[in-house]
C-alpha cells in the first residue's frame, strides 16, 4: 500500500505527462505534472535502485534524468 497516496489516477491516451520521483533520505515524493500524488516518509528504503514498468501499453519516455 502507498501511504499518503491521493487515490487512483487516470491517464489519457496520446497525452504527454511529466512524472517526477524525488527521494531525499527517507522522504519520497511522486508528482504528475507538478502535482504531488504521493508523499511519504519511509526509512525502510534508504538505498537501492529504481525501475519503470508498464503493462499492456505502449509507453514512450523522453528526457529521462537520474541525479
Amino acid at each position: 500500500p502507498f501511504l499518503g497516496a491521493t487515490g487512483p489516477r487516470t491517464f489519457a491516451t496520446d497525452t504527454w505527462y511529466t512524472l517526477r520521483l524525488s527521494i531525499n533520505g527517507s522522504r519520497i515524493v511522486f508528482e504528475v505534472d507538478g502535482v504531488p500524488q504521493l508523499q511519504v516518509d519511509d526509512p525502510t528504503f534508504s538505498w537501492g535502485t529504481f525501475g519503470v514498468r508498464t503493462d499492456y501499453v505502449d509507453t514512450y519516455v523522453e528526457d529521462l534524468k537520474v541525479y
